[in-house]
């Protein structure tokens, strides 16, 4: 299986006791979601809306090939029917509160 990551940051899995499993490095393309919330109706003076997705820079799906984006970008991949879409999850931080790595690719 192939694992491209989408992202602009290093993606470091990490074990329960903060070990490396493995670190993918950015492919140098990133995929960005962009929203457009349409007005479809009010209740009162309150605005309801839908929203678009539109998604640049993922590529078209290929044989045993996985995607790394992020979250927002997933979501849209969702609305998409993009099954070959994964993102950072259980993210890890130090004490500082930095992120130091995640946990898990989440899917669905």
């Amino acid at each position: 299986m192939k694992i491209v990551n989408l992202t602009s940051h290093l993606i470091t899995i990490l074990d329960q006791n903060n070990n490396t499993v493995e670190t993918i490095h950015p492919c140098g393309e990133v995929a960005r979601v962009e929203y457009e919330a349409k007005v479809v109706d009010y209740l009162g003076a309150i605005p309801v809306s839908t929203t678009n997705y539109k998604v640049s820079g993922l590529p078209k799906r290929r044989k045993n090939t996985i995607y790394i984006v992020s979250r927002k970008v997933f979501e849209a991949c969702i609305a998409m029917n993009r099954e070959d879409c994964y993102y950072p999850n259980q993210v890890v931080r130090d004490r500082a509160g930095n992120k130091i790595g995640c946990r898990s690719l989440g899917y669905k």
